[in-house]
């Protein structure tokens, strides 16, 4: 049986998030972007985004699966983990390359969003996007941390902006919609 300790606790918040970012990918699609490439960023990003939360909830199941397997022996845990990640489709999908696609569709959800009236919103979030990518490539939580705060104010600021007056959202993609077509 596995022991509630701090690994099952950030475990359980990081599976959370990645769960929680599913429903949130919806809204990112349906936001006010530009016409033309933004409008194409957005959307991408949206489907990365898609991609990489099902990856991250994929592999904090796996860890929570092997911890259990292991009887909660963190030996024996570490035994299994590296004999599952020695696969590297494996290791590409659930640790290393599918999990940064979050990041990334973030990233280019975030670029998008300069071009409409929430430019602030995506300027926090592109960079809140390359703090994480960059925390996670030097491997340090403090910068994970802070880059999961931006995130996730950037994308409540977001979402709040489109909650606070969705017709003026809609008016605002009209016009930018009629202006990029003279």
């Amino acid at each position: 049986m596995i022991t509630p300790n701090a690994w099952t606790l950030s475990h359980a918040i990081y599976l959370s998030g990645a769960v929680a970012m599913l429903v949130v990918v919806d809204t990112l699609a349906r936001l006010p972007f530009a016409p033309g490439l933004p409008k194409r960023l957005g959307r991408v990003g949206a489907g990365l985004t898609m991609a990489g939360a099902l990856a991250l909830s994929g592999q904090f199941v796996i860890d929570f699966t092997v911890m259990q397997l292991a009887g909660g022996e963190s030996d024996v845990a570490g035994d299994m983990f590296r004999r599952l990640q020695d696969s590297f489709a494996f290791s590409a999908v659930f640790y290393t390359v599918g999990p940064t696609l979050l990041f990334l569709g973030l990233g280019l959800v975030g670029l998008a969003l300069v071009s409409c009236s929430m430019s602030a919103a995506g300027w926090t979030l592109a960079g809140g996007s390359l703090a994480m990518g960059i925390a996670r490539v030097i491997d340090e939580r403090a910068v994970e941390v802070g880059a999961l705060v931006l995130i996730m104010g950037a994308l409540w600021w977001t979402v709040r902006l489109q909650d606070r007056d969705p017709a003026s959202a809609e008016a605002h993609r009209r016009d930018v919609t009629r202006s990029a077509r003279r």
